[in-house]
């Protein structure tokens, strides 16, 4: 009976580098399975027609195209929980995508983001989530699902384009710097997150002259902050130092003034004196 035993142990370790390679897709393999969720993606929202025969009785394309978008939101939820490099996993055959994938300078914190393709010309909604590192692992949370109702409709969401970040005597601050777009008018802005027991939360370290909050944002039509000879916008959220700058927008324009917050080593405080 002891032989057996001893016979099952030996099975079972030998087994297991091939359940943990299992368990653990290459990043090469999960770049060709983000790629193949966004061309389903696409599928369903330019190329569908009521009468492809590649499907087998009438498809709702609506239906279809936000089963597209959830199962992609839940590949990324396990994926990103089971194999923490992909972290810090380039994937550049995504580049030009419609999937969007910022990451924080010490590459502990990452943001996944992408049109839906659920709006129209003038709106766009995105699915985020963000993995992060912890001490118990990598971790996942989902930022924004366009299938969620919220009032009278889904919550339309922001792409990201960078990540920032600063230092606080116990804690560090990650600051997603995003922009969207709704019905003509931009929306750009920058919010505030920590880690707090394995948890992602807001946090609330921008004291301006109203209220304290987590995030700024401002409101501007985007044609009019654009210059067409530079090809590229004159205007923006940015950080330099210790300084926070954000425009200062009225009637849906920039007006060329800036809001400055100075960074006190918690939290980055209004002051109408600084330029």
């Amino acid at each position: 009976m002891r032989k057996y035993i001893v016979t099952i142990l030996v099975i079972a370790v030998g087994l297991l580098p091939a359940l943990n390679t299992y368990a653990q897709p290459s990043v090469q393999d999960i770049e060709q399975k983000l790629a193949d969720h966004m061309k389903h993606i696409q599928y369903w929202r330019f190329e569908y027609s009521p009468d492809d025969t590649s499907f087998a009785g009438n498809v709702n394309p609506d239906d279809s195209l936000a089963a597209a978008n959830k199962s992609l939101l839940t590949y990324l939820q396990d994926i990103c929980t089971r194999q923490p490099a992909t972290l810090q996993a380039i994937f550049k055959s995504l580049d030009g995508t419609d999937l969007k994938i910022v990451t924080s300078d010490d590459k502990k914190f990452r943001i996944y983001c992408w049109d839906s393709q659920t709006g129209n010309s003038n709106t766009h909604n995105y699915n985020i989530i963000a993995q992060y590192e912890t001490n118990a692992g990598t971790k996942t949370q989902v930022l924004n699902d366009v299938s969620h109702i919220v009032g009278d409709g889904p919550e339309p969401g922001v792409s990201y384009t960078s990540i920032l970040s600063i230092d606080a005597s116990r804690k560090k601050y990650y600051m997603p710097v995003y922009n969207g777009i709704q019905t003509g008018i931009t929306t750009k802005g920058i919010s505030a997150y920590y880690i707090d027991n394995q948890k992602l939360a807001d946090a609330v370290i921008f004291y301006g002259p109203f209220d304290n909050t987590s995030k700024l944002e401002y409101h501007y039509d985007y044609a009019a902050n654009y210059d067409f000879k530079k090809m590229k916008e004159e205007i923006t959220v940015h950080l330099d130092k210790q300084k926070l700058y954000l425009p200062v927008a009225e009637n849906n324009k920039l007006t060329g003034k800036w809001m400055v917050y100075v960074y006190d080593g918690e939290k980055f405080v209004y002051n109408k004196d600084e330029k």
